[in-house]
């Protein structure tokens, strides 16, 4: 999937439905399994930067406040792992939380980093039960990952 207007591209499994300009994301995309928890889906969104880098998101990421806005879109969110990475051949931050969504236990994993002040960030997110199965898919998706001048 290329998006020129947001300046990034991405590959996906050739059997997952994209669905573009959705309120709260440039593109999402979903897996045609259904788990427990429902489908796993992918999706990207970007916001501005407003002078922060990756290593200042870090270092939020690490504090009390930032896990109780995780819980309040999650409320029994709960932090699993926390790392730089290397997102689209740059620094980033990979994350990655539990938490209850409806019935069931679901875990979020993020890729986040800044470029020309704009902060991106692919999230993915699956039933906690079946995971596994969808995290070599989300990390390939996740690798494939590239940012456009």
């Amino acid at each position: 999937h290329d998006d020129k207007d947001s300046k990034f591209a991405l590959s996906y499994p050739f059997d997952w439905r994209v669905t573009t300009r959705e309120p709260t994301s440039h593109v999402s995309f979903r897996s045609p399994a259904v788990r427990p928890g429902g489908r796993p889906i992918v999706s990207i969104s970007s916001a501005g930067a407003r002078g922060e880098t990756v290593a200042s998101l870090f270092a939020t990421m690490q504090t009390d406040e930032f896990r109780d806005n995780i819980r309040q879109l999650i409320p029994d969110g709960k932090v699993r792992s926390l790392s730089t990475a290397s997102v689209s051949g740059m620094p980033g931050i990979r994350l990655s939380y539990t938490g209850t969504s409806g019935s069931a236990t679901v875990v979020i994993t993020q890729w986040l980093t800044v470029k020309n002040n704009i902060t991106f960030v692919l999230t993915a997110g699956a039933d906690d039960a079946t995971a596994s199965l969808d995290e070599p898919t989300f990390e390939w998706m996740a690798d494939s990952f590239k940012l456009f001048d």
